[in-house]
């Protein structure tokens, strides 16, 4: 349950802050993962490999927002990265699909409607908030 708050709650104040200033602070990235490293070092869950698979995917992100000349932000992988300290490699896959899946949808509207370029820059972690809480509310439906 407290992880659950720890990720919503840091989700949260990064997507805030990317929606207003299109950047993610590397500081509040770094104090939360540093609260997610403590407290799964805690739980003696750190160094096992379902918790050094999930982190995976945001070196992936890493990649790919260097391949992309960050069409992909560095603060994306960052914060993807610092959320596979807290979820496991499923929970996070499905976050990240339930994202893509919105962000997609809103740029499709943000195009047809709104008649905004196709280089359009979104925020992308609000999404990502969006994601997991839909994630959580399924989860807890389903199970």
């Amino acid at each position: 349950m407290m992880i659950n708050w720890m990720v919503a709650v840091g989700l949260f104040i990064l997507g805030v802050a990317d929606f207003a200033t299109k950047k993610v602070s590397l500081i509040v990235i770094g104090i939360w993962g540093i609260f997610g490293a403590a407290l799964q070092l805690y739980l003696g869950e750190l160094f096992c490999m379902p918790r050094i698979i999930s982190i995976l995917p945001g070196i992936l992100l890493f990649l790919l927002a260097r391949v992309s000349g960050e069409k992909i932000g560095y603060g994306d992988a960052w914060t993807i990265l610092v959320m596979g300290i807290y979820l496991d490699v499923e929970n996070l896959i499905a976050v990240g699909m339930i994202a893509i899946t919105l962000s997609g949808l809103a740029a499709l509207v943000l195009i047809c409607i709104c008649k905004k370029k196709r280089d359009y820059e979104m925020p992308f972690i609000p999404f990502v908030f969006a994601g997991y809480m839909a994630e959580q509310i399924l989860f807890t439906v389903l199970v």
